[in-house]
């Protein structure tokens, strides 16, 4: 577990296992929080598929998330990775878990998702439930769902049409989440 490009462990297996096989395909998911040269030079030697964990790309909150990072190096960090997997040929991915903390930034993810040229994916987040959007109230849920509903992402080629489905499953889910809380309301169900 943890930051994958912080474990030595992995870096040496990742840079062995380039130098056996150069074509292997390695799948990695980053928080994007350091990128240093000799990461960098392994992934150029081989085929890499990128997701990048990211929370918020407004920096104060992105920073209250995400504590002690560093926002203008994250988004650096991206900016390699995204033409890093476009030069190599292989997919980038952004991985966003929509919180209470940050569910009014999830419009801009989706954009950054679309300008970085990533396939954009939604984490449910059960616990701890103060960062649960399924663990608010009822008519919190709806408020969230309606906010976001107002949002029309892009559509115009693939990887938008891509992104915009992903958000409208979030808005489905919300919509499913908003029943569910509702009917416990209902039934007098209390969260612990």
């Amino acid at each position: 577990g943890g930051e994958p490009l912080l474990i030595p462990q992995y870096v040496t297996l990742w840079e062995r296992m380039t130098v056996v096989n150069p074509d292997v395909s390695i799948s990695i998911q980053t928080n994007a929080t350091v990128l240093d040269h000799r990461t960098k030079a392994i992934l150029r030697r081989g085929r890499f598929h990128i997701s990048v964990s990211i929370d918020s790309v407004d920096k104060s909150l992105y920073e209250t998330i995400r504590k002690n990072a560093r926002f203008e190096r994250v988004k650096e960090n991206i900016e390699w990775l995204a033409a890093y997997a476009r030069d190599a040929g292989t997919s980038f991915g952004i991985s966003c878990c929509p919180m209470p903390q940050n569910w009014q930034d999830l419009p801009a993810v989706l954009e950054f998702a679309n300008r970085s040229g990533a396939s954009l994916f939604f984490t449910t987040v059960e616990a701890p439930a103060e960062c649960s959007l399924q663990a608010l109230p009822a008519s919190e849920i709806r408020r969230v769902r309606e906010v976001l509903g107002r949002f029309d992402p892009k559509a115009g080629d693939a990887l938008e049409a891509a992104n915009r489905q992903v958000f409208a499953h979030l808005l489905s889910q919300l919509d499913a989440w908003g029943l569910a809380a509702e009917r416990a309301a209902q039934e007098g169900f209390v969260a612990p």
